[in-house]
């Protein structure tokens, strides 16, 4: 998380001009499960909202708060490629490969039927005490070829069943946390942790949920800059721009992680007995820096260090704004002020 080291996403050709300025917050009080955010592109009448993290251009940082999103239509685009992406995925990915298993296993059993066939020939055969004729290599190879096939979807049945654990785990993961908390809260805390530490451990994303609260004043709000959180525009892209089954496979299970780690960071109601960054609110990764040519930023030489268990010091380093000197925050659920 520094405003230093990473840069803006730069918009392709033909992308969406940037949204308007947002219109202001209507005064009247709205019931706190209708106060879903929404965002609005300049180049579209005001019947369609987005996700924050909407695909169809560049990143959408306003947000508007009124009582929900009206008659509003919700992007097609972010339809398809919001969180329902990976339950689409998965559900599309679990058909392809029961469907393998099935069309191997009919092979099997003809191979299976022709080798039965084949043994009852040769068992009338000696009976009647004839030749046997290219039978018994016959056999030898279909036992051969049974054989294999059967090692084949032994391994694939292995595979689907953990893919059927994968979906299952997401699925019972994004419904629990969302039934508890406030939907748009648990998706943006989830790619918080996306963004800052994907290929790292639960822990470590609880870690950065833990410093971005810290750093808002217990507000779960995007950020106000893109800077604020690594790639903060290119997370859902990541998953679609993956480059095989086993790479979204892999997304989806440290997705999951992250939503079980957002669970623990908005459901704590004592924040100052289990924050683990100890009141921090900013971080960088040296690892990340080092790849990229980069030095630690400069606000760093002011913030003070904090020693956070569990996490390598060439992951991340997280440290205090001395402006706000190690308060821990307790969650916010209704706030919708920036801090």
């Amino acid at each position: 998380m520094t405003d230093s080291t990473q840069p803006d996403s730069t918009p392709q050709p033909g992308s969406p001009k940037p949204s308007r300025k947002a219109r202001k917050p209507s005064t009247a009080k709205a019931a706190p499960e209708k106060r879903m955010p929404f965002h609005t592109r300049a180049d579209e009448e005001p019947d369609v909202y987005h996700d924050h993290a909407c695909p169809a251009g560049k990143r959408i940082l306003a947000t508007n708060y009124e009582e929900g999103t009206g008659g509003r239509q919700r992007c097609s685009i972010c339809a398809k490629y919001g969180y329902e992406q990976y339950a689409t995925w998965m559900a599309a990915n679990l058909r392809e490969r029961e469907a393998d298993v099935a069309k191997r296993t009919k092979k099997l059993n003809d191979v299976l039927a022709d080798i039965q066939k084949l043994e009852d020939e040769i068992k009338q055969l000696k009976a009647d005490k004839k030749p046997l004729g290219d039978r018994a290599s016959r056999l030898i190879r279909l036992n051969e070829t049974a054989e294999r096939f059967t090692g084949e979807i032994n391994k694939k049945a292995l595979f689907l069943n953990e893919r059927r654990e994968l979906s299952k785990n997401y699925t019972e993961a994004y419904s629990g946390v969302t039934a508890k908390h406030p939907l748009e809260h648990v998706e943006l805390l989830a790619d918080v942790g996306m963004n800052e530490a994907r290929d790292r451990s639960a822990h470590a994303k609880k870690c950065v949920m833990y410093g971005w609260l810290n750093f808002n004043g217990g507000l779960a709000t995007f950020p106000s800059n893109p800077k604020q959180i690594s790639d903060w525009s290119l997370h859902e892209s990541r998953f679609r721009d993956s480059p095989d089954d086993y790479s979204r496979a892999s997304y989806i299970a440290s997705l999951t992680d992250s939503l079980h780690a957002a669970d623990a960071r908005l459901a704590d109601s004592d924040p100052a007995a289990h924050d683990p960054v100890h009141g921090a609110t900013n971080w960088y990764s040296p690892k990340a820096l080092r790849s990229m040519g980069l030095q630690p930023p400069d606000w760093s030489k002011k913030f003070k260090r904090v020693k956070v268990e569990g996490i390598d010091d060439d992951d991340f380093i997280f440290m205090i704004d001395p402006a706000k000197d190690g308060k821990q925050y307790l969650y916010r659920p209704d706030g919708t002020a920036r801090p």
